[in-house]
This record gives structure tokens, sequence and C-alpha cells, in this order.
């Protein structure tokens, strides 16, 4: 198939042609000569214009197509731009700002059979003022490029079920969120949640099962009358709930009330919460109030909420909103082809500077209206460095104890690793913090016996979270969502007995508790929860992925929080850099006892590592 595309202001690009052409500009024809595939232009080009080659001895005209050259430092230049985007509702009108330089038109198309067209202004940006009230009507944005295709709008904060239309959002119908809370990322406790698998335990008398109601229901007990849902999750005593990602993804069918299941990770509204969570996803203001709802009843209990964010790539590529209304723009590239380093099919270019200003656009919209304590950033490691950084400089005007970690994996990027936020590159971005895989791997070496040599050394390297130069950074854990359970991976992998099992859980949970990182617990695994030899459960059944309350190991539950009381209790885990660890604290060991002294070489706390299983001591 022949093809012509604009790569950059100099070149014309071709697909499987070379030779004569014409260039069609309007009315007027230049002639071009195709050699290897590319020619160069001889004109100056007009992004909001349609170009056409007809081809030597030939009638047959190709529309040119604006690809590459969205990559080019001239277009980021001339393109830039600091406005606000998105619609604005104002009563008896609203306001829409769309930015999408290379579009040729772009209508507002509403479920009311009205057209309204845009208006382009300057630096790529579309306008238009609708002249009646909107609310309660949905829309779709029109593009037209090669052909008219209709997109969501990326800044639109309101949906109806499944993502078909956008509403415009009345912002007196949105509740307010309470004040932040008080809470310093120095005390952070981590409690990672899924909104069904803790609301979905058959044996509970929920209400809301599967719901955001129905993860801060009070008063739900089980069958045996046991704590469940929230008011399990409050008793253990953390300071903060990570939940899995609650904005509006594409992997579950909304209006259908079949079991199926997804964690997620395949973001389609970054600024959407997920309807399926929602007991009315059809009404364009009930996800927004429920999530503000829970969040605030969470800070009612001093406990913040830390948002699951996946800005590193999205569900489906070509059906993105950003990639309709600027083709080939929000996307990294490599030898023509999208990258790949989120293994996803595709992976966010963060560091171009419109895509930069909607991540750090859409975290300030959901901390300003939802009130999160935090994100954990998915994949943090194809994100650039950069764009952390200004993520951070705008989050902390708004909160100044906002707590920003994620994943800082070395991906294959189509962007130098000097430029990712990734462990090593820890000390560009020092505030924020990484899931520290060393700590994971060693402390899990360390309960099963593998290691034997150094095992003093290990010890306090676990205590004292030395990779980092400041401890904030270093996120203490030994399993997450996706990976197996802590008993799961010692029954199955290592297939200890469960007695065993147990005195190992709470070895690794007293290195994550009472060591100098931020500890980080895998909900349900400090009650020895099993996904029954599942690792990566993403779309596995409720089945498989739910709490089941009644089956919990009570004996390490309990022995988990009291291990939380005492973490607050103590006042060494006060300390900013890795320097002010060595200078105040001190490791001894003596035989199976650990004993951490202070600067005046007073014990601080003594752990017993008996033989005895029975006989673990933490005094």
């Amino acid at each position: 198939m022949i093809k012509f595309y604009f790569d950059n202001y100099n070149i014309l690009t071709s697909q499987n042609y070379n030779g004569k052409a014409i260039l069609i500009d309007n009315t007027t024809e230049h002639g071009l000569v195709f050699f290897n595939n590319s020619c160069k232009l001889p004109i100056n080009i007009n992004l909001r214009q349609k170009y056409y080659v007809r081809i030597d001895c030939t009638d047959e005209l190709y529309q040119v197509e604006y690809r590459f050259i969205v990559h080019t430092e001239r277009f980021e230049k001339e393109y830039s731009y600091d406005g606000k985007l998105g619609s604005f509702y104002y009563g008896d009108y609203s306001e829409f700002y769309v930015w999408a330089p290379t579009a040729l038109n772009i209508n507002i198309c509403f479920t009311d059979n009205t057209i309204y067209p845009m208006s382009y202004t300057n630096q790529g940006v579309y306008f238009a003022k609708v002249e009646k009230d909107v609310e309660g009507i949905g829309y779709l944005l029109e593009v037209e490029h090669l052909t008219k295709e209709k997109s969501l709008d990326p800044y639109a904060t309101s949906s109806t079920i499944n993502s078909q239309y956008n509403y415009v959002v009345n912002p007196k119908k949105i509740i307010k969120r309470k004040p932040f809370l008080n809470i310093s990322k120095r005390d952070a406790i981590i409690y990672e949640a899924h909104i069904r698998d803790f609301t979905t335990d058959p044996n509970c008398n929920f209400t809301y099962p599967g719901k955001y109601k129905g993860f801060v229901e009070t008063g739900v007990r089980t069958n045996q009358g046991k704590l469940a849902g929230y008011d399990y999750i409050k008793n253990l005593g953390i300071t903060h709930i990570q939940l899995l990602p609650i904005y509006d993804f594409g992997s579950i069918d909304e209006q259908n009330n079949s079991r199926g299941y997804n964690w997620g990770y395949d973001p389609v509204q970054y600024n959407v919460p997920e309807g399926k969570y929602s007991c009315n996803p059809t009404n364009p203001y009930e996800r927004i109030n429920e999530v503000i709802e829970l969040v605030n009843t969470c800070k009612d209990d001093n406990i913040g909420i830390i948002m699951d964010v996946v800005y590193n790539h999205v569900y489906h590529k070509s059906a993105f909103s950003f990639e309709k209304l600027v083709p080939h723009y929000f996307f990294r590239y490599q030898h023509g082809e999208a990258s790949n380093a989120s293994w996803c099919g595709n992976e966010v270019a963060s560091e171009r500077y419109m895509v930069r200003k909607f991540i750090v656009d859409s975290l300030i919209y959901l901390t300003d209206t939802f009130g999160f304590a935090g994100y954990r950033f998915d994949l943090m490691g194809i994100l650039d460095i950069t764009t952390m950084q200004e993520i951070e400089k705008a989050l902390i005007k708004i909160n100044s104890n906002i707590y920003l970690y994620g994943e800082g994996w070395k991906m294959p990027t189509a962007i130098s690793s000097d430029d990712c936020a990734i462990q090593p590159n820890f000390d560009k971005i020092p505030n924020i913090g990484f899931f520290n895989d060393d700590f994971r791997n060693k402390c899990k070496q360390l309960i099963v016996g593998h290691i034997t040599s150094n095992k003093e050394k290990t010890i306090i390297k676990l205590l004292t979270a030395p990779n980092y130069n400041n401890p904030l950074q270093s996120i203490a854990y030994v399993s997450c969502h996706d990976n197996y359970t802590l008993f799961d991976e010692l029954y199955y992998g290592f297939e200890e007995d469960k007695e065993e099992i147990i005195y190992q859980m709470k070895l690794a949970y007293i290195f994550i508790l009472l060591g100098q990182g931020i500890p980080f617990l895998h909900g349900g695994c400090e009650g020895a929860r099993t996904k029954y030899g599942v690792e990566n459960s993403y779309n596995s059944s409720e089945e498989i992925n739910r709490i089941k309350y009644d089956e919990l190991n009570y004996e390490l539950i309990n022995f988990v929080k009291a291990l939380i009381q005492k973490r607050k209790q103590l006042k060494c885990f006060l300390f900013n850099t890795a320097q002010e660890i060595q200078d105040n604290i001190c490791i001894k060991i003596v035989d199976d006892t650990i004993i951490v002294y202070n600067i005046d070489k007073q014990p601080i706390i003594t752990i017993s590592l008996a033989q005895d299983k029975n006989k673990l001591l933490i005094i």
C-alpha cells in the first residue's frame, strides 16, 4: 500500500513508492522526486491544511498524513501550551478547550443530536463556547485528520457507562473533600487493597459487595462474627491504604453484572473513576462522589488513600483519545514502530511537553478533587525524571505530606535509562520512593535460611535501608498484588509446613515493620492469605483473589498488629537520611537476639529470634 507522511518540516516520506510525483497544495502543484522513500519538501507546510500527492502517470491522489513531524523540536516549541484544557460548566453556557495541532477540524457532538464546531485559536488549541445548558447531555469530539472519527475528551472528568460519552461536570454537584491529614510521610504504613477483593466474601454481610460504598461499610462481620472489610483493615492500625486502579479502565464491562474480573492496569480515562465499582455508573456524578465519600470516610479514621496510577501505557493505543486527537504524539516510537517497554503494546512519551502537562494536570485534578494522600506509579521506570520532578513540585503545593513512590525497574524504553525514574537514579528524585526489590529478595532468602554467610550484615541492611540516601525512598515489602502471596511462595515454592511458614512470615514482618524504610503490606498476607498458587492473578476469578476472612490466620494477624503498634510507639523511625541513621542507630546481634541501640547506647528494641517458634519476642 502506498502512503505519504510528513515526518519533519523539510522531508516528505513515502511508503512503497520511489519516483516522480506531484505535491498538491490547495490549487498549486509542486514537482517531487522520491529516492529511498523520501524527498525534500519544496514549500513551507501548514499543519492545519490538507496536502495530496499524485504519483507519476496516474490520477490517483494520496492525502499526506502528519506523522512523526509531531516528534520534532520545532513542533514542540511552536505548540507547547500552558493554558487550560477540557470542559468548563457555567450554567447556561460551557466552554471547551482541546489541544490538537494537526487536526483539520473538530466538532463537539452531543447526544441530543446537536453539533457545535470548534474554532482554532493558537498553539494547537481549539475552542468552543456552547451557549446552552449541557448538563446531563453526553458528548464526543469529532476530529478530522485523514478521516473523521469520534473521540473521548482526554481531560474529561465524567463519563457514561463503558466510556461511551463524556459529560460536562457542574462543580456544584460534586461533594467537598475533607482537609488533608497531617500524617508525616515518615510515619506511613501502607496497606495494598483492591475494592472487590475486600468486599466480596459471600460469608460476610456486605450491603454493597464489590463497590466503593462497600469498601467503607462499617459493621460488616463474617458468619463466625469476625471483623471484615473496612473494619478489619482499620483494626490493623495502618496509616494509608493503596487502592489498586480506580480510574476508568477498559477490561471490564460496567453494564454487565457478571463476575468478570480484572485489576484494571489498562487505562481508558485517567480523570474518570471506574464505573464497575459504582452503585450507579450511568449517573454522571455518582461515581465521582462515591470516591470522594470513600476518601473522606477514611480521613475520619486518620487513614489516607493512595491511588495506584498507570501513566506509562494505555489500554488500546489506537483507541486512546490523545492518539485520535494528535496521532503519534502521546507515545514513544523506535525505528518507526511503537515502543513497548510496558509489554502492553505501547509506552507513554512522558518527556514530551504536552504529555507531561497532561500527567501533571491529571494528578493536580485528582488531588484537588478527591484528596488522595499519595500515588503509586505503575512501571515508574518508564516515566522520565523531569516529569516525576514536575509532579512532586506541583503536588507538594497542594499537600505537603503527599507521598509519591513507584516501581523503579529498568525497562527497555525508547529513551536513555539516564533519563528514566529508575532506582539507579534515586538521587535525582530524592523525595520519591521505590519498591525495594533488594530488600524483598534478601528478606525472603533470610527467612527461609538461604543466607548463611554474612547473615548479620544482611539483618543490619534490612533494618537500616542503606540503599538510598533518604529512608523515605525505600519501600520495605516482600510481596504485592502481582507477586505470589508470601504464604503461597513459602508453601508452593519452598514446600514448607504451615507452622514453619507462619514463623517465617513473622520474621518477614519484623524486618518490614521495625526497619527504617516505609512498610508496605500486601493486603491479606498478614493473615497468611492464599491465591492458591496463582502469581499474577490480574484476571483470575474473584474466588482466587477475594479475601476469605474466616480462613485467615489470626495468630499472625495479631502479631502483625502488635508490630504496627510497636512501630508507632518507637521514636527511632524519624530519621531523614542514611547518615542520620548511621549516626544515631547501632545494631548488635548476639546469637538469635537483635538489639537496636540509640546514640546513647540505650536499647530501643530487642528482637529474640527464638528457635522455639512460640517464643518469638519483641521487647
